[in-house]
């Protein structure tokens, strides 16, 4: 589990420090609101809110985003096991499933090739939609497993 931790918050770090500078008024969560845009409207105007130098970090930031589904997706199979959980673990890689193979790649789509392409900013919100939904029921899934006892060393309710 530690390296796949590791490569997690490694990213993590890196992701939020290259795309931090991508929040305007047009994407107030930066990165996420183009993840979350579901028209072609909203991509290009949150597209057109960045400039050439913002663009350039989102491409770079996608192309680090290719190693983040396998980084979190492999972290959230090592907690599922730990905890003792298969649908958390699961739900895991089907947020990386979601990501790397269709968010991502729709993305790609609206930033390198064509604003103003509805299909790629609808798809990519609900991958987006979908990815995140996943992994916020992964977790309290694993924690529930994990206090209920399904893993080893199990976190109980009086403590031991």
């Amino acid at each position: 589990m530690k390296p796949s931790f590791a490569a997690t918050l490694a990213l993590t770090l890196a992701l939020a420090l290259l795309t931090h500078p991508l929040r305007t008024d047009a994407a107030p969560s930066g990165i996420v609101s183009y993840e979350l845009a579901w028209t072609a409207e909203r991509a290009t105007e949150i597209l057109a809110s960045w400039d050439h130098a913002a663009r350039v970090r989102a491409a770079w930031a996608q192309a680090l985003d290719c190693l983040y589904p396998v980084a979190y997706g492999s972290l959230g199979v090592a907690i599922g096991r730990w905890a003792g959980t298969r649908l958390g673990a699961r739900l895991c890689v089907a947020a990386a499933l979601l990501d790397g193979l269709v968010e991502n790649p729709m993305l790609d789509l609206e930033l390198w090739w064509g604003e103003g392409a509805t299909v790629p900013a609808l798809i990519a919100a609900v991958a987006a939609c979908g990815k995140f939904g996943a992994l916020l029921l992964a977790i309290p899934l694993a924690v529930a497993a994990r206090w209920r006892g399904g893993g080893k060393g199990a976190i109980t309710p009086s403590g031991s």
